[in-house]
């Protein structure tokens, strides 16, 4: 193999990593765009319907309420630092091989592969922590789901 179609393997894979991480980030956007939606789908028409049918909220049902909003608050929060998180990194990484592409230009094969190996030493991407945000808008979410249901049935029964 020959170094021009190592150039051009290497810009293939820089391109196919962008396109993911671009994916990953609108996945996110997506998913958050999503939980907004859940929540307004589900609380509008709940405390609607507590004030149309005039229903008295006993302290524990109101606490449950309180808790659900902090829950979800917290969850669409996380979703937008993790999106942060992704974009940031996107970045990034995409500065980062606009300059490995421009040293493909400026620079011989060997020449632009020393540059480039000494720039992956020296700066390496880091992706590390980004999970937490992540996991914890699901987690957020799924017990204000959750505590949703509790109230819905508390108001039934």
């Amino acid at each position: 193999m020959d170094k021009e179609e190592k150039r051009q393997r290497e810009k293939e894979k820089a391109g196919n990593d962008a396109l993911y991480w671009n994916r990953l980030a609108n996945e996110r956007e997506f998913e958050v765009s999503n939980k907004l939606l859940a929540i307004a789908s589900t609380l509008i028409p709940l405390f609607a319907s507590l004030e149309i049918f005039n229903v008295t909220l006993t302290s524990d049902q109101k606490s449950l309420i309180i808790l659900i909003l902090l829950f979800l608050i917290a969850s669409v929060v996380t979703g937008l630092i993790q999106y942060h998180v992704d974009r940031q990194f996107f970045e990034s990484y995409q500065m980062r091989n606009n300059k490995i592409e421009s040293y493909y230009e400026e620079f011989e094969y060997d020449a632009a592969q020393k540059l480039i190996n000494n720039l992956k030493e020296k700066d390496p991407l880091k992706r590390e922590g980004n999970t937490l945000a992540a996991t914890l808008q699901t987690i957020l979410f799924s017990l204000a789901l959750i505590l949703i249901t509790i109230l819905v049935a508390s108001l039934l029964l």
